[in-house]
């Protein structure tokens, strides 16, 4: 008998134990005479491989961001993410933007984080080109924009720098919060105090388990940008950081400063320009006080000015109080497990 005696509406049977494994045959699915599996495709283009004759074979590249749009402005030495979708696609490539090269057969969707350590400051058309053998899609380019320090923190030269071997957890595969799954909430955003918590400062009672580590042999910091709005004078409030109830983390030893500046961690800076309550070692459970302008002298309240703009900066390290930024160590314990971290509640 030619042709396909099993149509639709069939199943093929394996003979597995415990019991019979069964698979129904639906749609475009039959059996031929000689026990062959014989099924149409819906999406042609998904079917060709590179040793075949791919020139009738619509090759697209879909969709192609940075930071999830198409323009992005980072400041340099922060990360980017290109994201991109292909179709009918046997591999893509990336060119025009340091770092971005060859990234060779896709997933019918990609994404690569790039670091801009490095990146001369400018404006850069990252591109993408897929192919299927002599068959190439339309070019995407997004755009990026590479940039120095802001007037804001222009004055921040003069302090002495946290080393570029410390990298900063900022959103996606490097954002700093912990779900409540155990694994990185790829959504939050560790660059803003919004993009944490859903509230500008000073936020609400929400709680966030903060992650630094194990990466880069835990050497990772948090810079976190907030506006600290109409404070009153005499306002006093908190963020309570506790152990983080969260399989793997470690709750260590933290330093934490609220400056102007970014990875601020030059004490002599943080004391003249805020006063002493705001450049702070803990270890343990603790809470983090802040209040307005009468209580820039005290020494365990960081004083705030209304409506200014701040970063809320922090590390795990040991190292004494006042140890330069560049001779600033992480803590070992820090690259084991998940890394270190806290649940901050403001």
């Amino acid at each position: 008998m030619a042709g396909a005696f099993a149509q639709s509406g069939s199943d093929l049977i394996l003979k597995t134990e415990p019991e019979d494994t069964i698979i129904p045959l639906a749609g475009n699915v039959a059996i031929d005479s000689s026990g062959n599996i014989i099924t149409t495709p819906v999406d042609t283009s998904l079917v060709c491989s590179a040793g075949a004759l791919c020139d009738d074979v619509a090759v697209s590249a879909q969709t192609f961001t940075v930071d999830g749009s198409q323009e992005t402005t980072v400041s340099q030495g922060q990360t980017v993410l290109l994201e991109w979708t292909s179709r009918g696609a046997w591999e893509c490539e990336g060119f025009d933007f340091p770092g971005w090269t060859g990234i060779g057969k896709p997933p019918i969707s990609g994404g690569v984080r790039i670091d801009t350590d490095g990146v001369p400051i400018g404006t850069y058309e990252p591109a993408l080109l897929c192919h299927n053998g002599s068959v190439q899609s339309d070019t995407l380019t997004a755009t990026i924009n590479v940039e120095g320090a802001s007037e804001e923190t222009s004055h921040c030269t003069n302090r002495e720098q946290l080393p570029s071997t410390w990298k900063q957890r900022t959103y996606g595969s490097r954002s700093c919060i912990f779900s409540d799954y155990h694994s990185l909430d790829t959504t939050k955003d560790c660059r803003f105090f919004d993009g944490i918590w859903p509230a500008d400062w000073p936020g609400t009672s929400n709680q966030r388990v903060l992650n630094l580590g194990p990466g880069n042999g835990a050497r990772e910091y948090v810079a976190i940008a907030f506006n600290s709005g109409s404070i009153t004078t005499d306002v006093q409030d908190q963020i309570s950081f506790n152990s983080p109830q969260t399989g793997g983390l470690d709750m260590n030893d933290l330093i934490y400063t609220i400056s102007t500046c970014p990875a601020d961690f030059d004490k002599p800076a943080v004391d003249e320009e805020m006063g002493p309550g705001c450049y702070v070692q803990r270890t343990g459970r603790f809470n983090l006080l802040w209040g307005g302008t009468d209580w820039v002298d005290h020494q365990s309240v960081c004083g705030l000015q209304p409506n200014t703009d701040y970063y809320l900066n922090v590390i795990y390290s040991s190292s004494p109080v006042g140890t330069p930024p560049s001779a600033l160590e992480p803590i070992v314990k820090c690259t084991e497990g998940n890394g270190c971290g806290h649940r901050m509640t403001p």
